[in-house]
């Protein structure tokens, strides 16, 4: 084998190995996520702190 045919058949193996390997991670990333809704989400106790601050610490002016 030369050198130039050497480097051109790893040129594509490097090629093949990182398409296989992003197809994997696209395949198992697809399956094995399951990305649920969480539940009702409560934020009356975040608005009532933001309004406070509003009302005492924000310049309105």
């Amino acid at each position: 084998m030369t050198f130039k045919f050497k480097k051109i058949l790893l040129s594509i193996s490097l090629i093949i190995l990182v398409i296989v390997s992003a197809g994997f991670g696209f395949y198992f990333g697809k399956t094995q996520c399951k990305i649920c809704q969480p539940e009702e989400i409560d934020f009356s106790l975040f608005w009532e702190a933001y309004h406070k601050l509003q009302e005492k610490f924000v310049d309105k002016g």
